[in-house]
């Protein structure tokens, strides 16, 4: 019965991403089971404070040391990204694991983002595809109107700093 694709078939069949199948299930346990306390902990290191329209300033800070403490941050802030195929759309078995743990990551962070803020929050982001949209959409609404929006960008702007012998232009397109 080998090569038919039946149920009968032995461990280590290859599947449509020409993957052996025991591969794929190896690199999905240790994605998925490698971070079966993400959710956990994340949920557990949550500020107590939902974000509502008037206290971003107050509620950001602690919210991005609990992203931070359980590794989500740099995927709400786009820094760590979705994993693209790189060989001719086939995913390697490194590849197809990386993506399975991004994306596993990514829905614990919308998760997350959810659950910090207000229901009236949930409603602009509930539909969003990744946590990185997620929190564009919430700096979108509390930053860029009001007296909230001019605090934040007055602390930003004095947070800048030049480092000598950098980028000049850089810097000043960053402020």
């Amino acid at each position: 019965m080998s090569g038919t694709g039946s149920p009968a078939d032995p461990p280590g069949r290859s599947d449509q991403t020409g993957i052996t199948t025991s591969s794929r299930a190896g690199a999905l346990s240790e994605s998925v089971f490698g971070l079966h306390n993400l959710l956990r902990n994340a949920t557990a290191a949550l500020p107590e404070v939902k974000l509502n329209r008037k206290n971003f300033l107050t509620w950001f800070p602690e919210f991005r040391l609990a992203l931070q403490t359980v590794k989500l941050w740099d995927i709400v802030n786009g820094n760590e990204t979705k994993p693209t195929v790189q060989l001719n759309g086939r995913p390697t078995e490194s590849e197809l694991a990386a993506i399975e743990t991004w994306e596993y990551k990514n829905g614990v962070a919308q998760l997350v983002l959810m659950r910090s803020v207000e229901d009236d929050f949930k409603v602009d982001i509930g539909e969003l595809g990744t946590a990185k949209a997620c929190w564009d959409k919430i700096l979108d609404l509390t930053q860029s109107k009001g007296a909230m929006g001019v605090v934040y960008w007055i602390c930003q702007l004095a947070k800048a700093s030049y480092v000598e012998g950098s980028d000049l232009q850089a810097h000043f397109t960053t402020m």
